[in-house]
């Protein structure tokens, strides 16, 4: 905590007043800190000359040659006494004298040229100390100095008039009025030390305080018995004016001076109370806005009064409590945060961890997955007898029901993480509903269910979306109602919810209904769970992981729409969704459909064209009809190399295979050479040794003649950023395994025709 200056308010205050009061900075920095108080002090000790003379003028009638020997040795007495108060005060510090009383010299050699205090933090703490002790008594010493000055002039006075006139009676009169100014001035000695000394008393404290040193709070007076001085100054004020004006035989403009003077007088005093108390209110509130701003917030009063003492040692045991409970807080938030911080890093290091675990497992299960369906297909298209052929069937639709599985784990993981992306895009929607349709139409005509799909005409046929997202979802929900549908139908429906024609936009409203067992109501809410189902015992009759309705849930959540379910036990389920698309112009979209021949209500939909690939950038080597396709392969794993070679060599193309990219590389590097005829196409696995494909790929564009030869990877890397990467790298196009033959011919045929 640091308070050492009360703030940037309060500075241009301190700041305002040090310049308002320069004079006394001059003669404090010039001869001495003592001798400012006595050059100040003795225009209070004239007003209380003045307040002495005229009750004794007053009082006496003297005579014309009386009255003006008083006054020569009234003035002659008070210029010796305050020469010798000057002396006492400092007055010849330059000459090696600082002053009589002990404090007076402290003051002035640790003050010297200093008045203001701005050297005092270099002092040691019981310089210090020392220092606040001189302080804190010069008030009441210099109030105690003047008083005796003025006595002695009053007895220097009195004397001589005995001489002169030897009347007791006058001077008993100037005793009376001597006493009375010496009150007068002690009053204001005592006020005008107190003023000065102030400032210097807080810095003081303050830096004392900031050392953890302990001092002694002193205060010089109190309120109350400045209110007292005042009342009693004004009491006197008046008894002196009554008595001057009861003579009689006083002038009016006398009368009027003594008025104007004891005015003066009065009102100094009362606007230096007051001035105590707007400071110290001042000083308040920039203390507490301190503490409200996390400062310290410590309060040091400028002026010693006891209540203003007391009430700052009060404010600042509460200040120092706040920081206390503060600091402690902070503490806490602090370790707090730090605990969240090693949290939040732990959690990022096991997200990353699960990540790469997921890429490796995704891949190492994938590479051999791709081996097996990939044989599997190439058996089947060799003479097989019917059990031979069944068996492998059963093995192929085993492999797609492990790779459905391992895709789910892997959506999972991904909406876990935050990190499933949508690809929006234009397409064909009754081209997907088909898709998804027609995906089971083997397995319900198993079951003799009927399974139709349903369009309303005001559906739009181009829209702006995800399509293999929307597909994922229908196949998960159709897929769903055929396995728990015995017998009966299941209908896929899409109508129109919204259109917004200002916007271009529409609301679609998806639902797959089914005449099957039903969801009882008490899991409704609970089907939509990761690894849920209706039926979780060890003798449920179907089977799955639980992760469908998960992950469509998920998809259409990001996708903006939300899904619910409405079922009853033994009449069925239906599931429906609403999600907004972009869709083209009228214009477009009616010359769109004409083209496409979409029926607008399919059922069994059978109609609707899937939407055509985009037309791919113009390839390395375009082939023609009479021209064998050459491709480049670079696989690791012999099974998976032997396996796609087996694929593209169907088609009749020719294909070489190498193991790693260098060798890709160096077969390329050869052919630019030799200017031979080269290959038109590269399929290039991302995980290899020695050199990798996207390390392969970069190298490849560096090659002038290769720098436009397609380039498709070939990967089990199937994570959120992979196609991105590869893409990013200089491939063209990204398959991922397991390879389905239609897919890789599709695929090649975009980029050599």
């Amino acid at each position: 905590m640091n308070n050492s200056k009360p703030g940037k308010k309060n500075n241009k205050k301190r700041g305002s007043r040090k310049s308002d009061h320069h004079i006394f900075a001059f003669i404090a920095g010039k001869i001495s800190f003592g001798f400012g108080i006595a050059f100040f002090s003795i225009f209070g000790a004239w007003f209380a000359v003045i307040y002495g003379y005229f009750f004794i003028y007053g009082n006496v009638n003297f005579q014309p040659d009386e009255l003006q020997a008083f006054t020569q040795h009234l003035i002659i007495s008070v210029a010796i006494v305050s020469v010798l108060y000057f002396i006492q005060s400092g007055l010849l510090q330059s000459l090696g004298f600082p002053g009589i009383d002990k404090r007076y010299r402290l003051v002035n050699q640790l003050l010297h040229r200093d008045p203001a205090g701005n050297r005092t933090e270099k002092l040691q703490d019981q310089q210090l100390k020392s220092l606040l002790d001189a302080l804190s008594n010069i008030p009441l010493y210099n109030a105690l100095i003047v008083g005796i000055c003025s006595f002695a002039v009053t007895f220097t006075v009195v004397y001589l008039n005995i001489r002169m006139t030897s009347s007791f009676r006058h001077a008993f009169i100037i005793f009376i009025g001597g006493t009375i100014a010496g009150i007068v001035n002690s009053y204001f000695g005592f006020t005008i030390a107190g003023y000065w000394v102030a400032p210097i008393r807080k810095k003081i404290q303050e830096t004392l305080f900031h050392r953890n040193v302990t001092f002694e709070k002193k205060h010089i007076f109190s309120y109350r018995k400045t209110s007292y001085s005042i009342i009693f100054l004004v009491l006197l004020t008046m008894i002196v004016l009554a008595q001057f004006m009861s003579t009689g035989h006083k002038a009016i403009e006398e009368i009027l001076l003594f008025i104007v003077m004891s005015i003066f007088s009065i009102g100094f005093n009362i606007i230096m109370f007051l001035n105590s108390v707007n400071l110290f209110l001042e000083e308040l509130n920039e203390s507490t806005r301190q503490l409200a701003e996390k400062g310290a917030g410590l309060l040091f009063p400028t002026y010693a009064y006891k209540e203003l003492i007391n009430t700052s040692a009060h404010y600042n045991r509460t200040a120092l409590e706040v920081n206390t409970i503060r600091e402690n807080l902070e503490k806490k938030i602090e370790e707090r945060t730090l605990h969240l911080v090693q949290a939040r890093e732990e959690a990022e290091t096991a997200n990353r961890a699960k990540s790469q675990f997921l890429a490796n497992m995704s891949h190492e299960i994938r590479t051999p997955m791709n081996g097996i369906l990939g044989m599997v297909y190439l058996l089947l298209t060799t003479n097989l007898d019917a059990q031979q052929r069944d068996y492998l069937e059963a093995v192929k639709r085993s492999g797609d029901s492990l790779m459905d599985i391992i895709n789910g784990l892997l959506d999972l993981s991904k909406i876990e993480a935050g990190k499933l992306a949508l690809d929006v895009a234009l397409f064909d929607l009754p081209g997907v509903i088909k898709e998804a349709v027609e995906t089971f139409a083997v397995s319900a005509n198993k079951k003799g269910l009927e399974l139709t799909g349903e369009i309303e005409p005001e559906v739009p046929v181009l829209v702006i979306g995800d399509a293999s997202r929307l597909r994922q979802v229908l196949i998960n929900l159709i897929g769903n109602a055929v396995k728990f549908t015995e017998t009966g139908t299941v209908t896929t429906t899409v109508k129109l919810e919204e259109e917004h024609k200002d916007k271009n936009t529409v609301k679609l409203h998806f639902s797959v209904s089914d005449t099957g067992i039903g969801v009882p109501t008490e899991k409704q809410k609970t089907i939509f769970a990761s690894f849920t189902q209706v039926d979780g015992s060890m003798t449920r009759k179907f089977g799955g992981t639980g992760l469908g309705l998960t992950i469509s849930q998920e998809i259409i959540r990001l996708m903006g729409g939300l899904i619910k379910v409405e079922s009853q036990i033994g009449k069925g389920s239906t599931f429906y969704f609403s999600l907004p698309f972009e869709k083209l112009e009228e214009a477009v979209e009616k010359e769109n459909k004409n083209n496409l021949k979409i029926h607008d209500k399919p059922t069994p939909m059978k109609s609707g064209p899937s939407s055509k690939p985009e037309k791919p950038e113009k390839s390395h080597h375009e082939v023609t009809e009479n021209e064998q396709v050459r491709i480049l392969l670079a696989e690791d794993n012999a099974i998976n190399r032997k396996l796609v070679k087996a694929m593209i060599e169907k088609k009749g193309w020719h294909v070489t295979a190498v193991e790693n990219g260098k060798e890709v590389l160096d077969i390329l590097q050869n052919i630019e050479n030799a200017e031979t005829k080269g290959f038109d196409l590269v399929l290039m696995d991302i995980q290899m040794p020695i050199m990798d494909g996207v390390e392969t790929t970069k190298a490849i564009r560096k090659l002038k003649t290769f720098e436009h030869l397609p380039i498709i990877a070939i990967t089990a890397h199937a994570l959120k950023g992979d196609k991105e990467k590869f893409l990013a790298a200089g491939m063209n196009d990204y398959l991922a395994k397991p390879i389905k033959a239609n897919t890789l011919y599709a695929v090649i045929e975009k980029y050599i025709h």
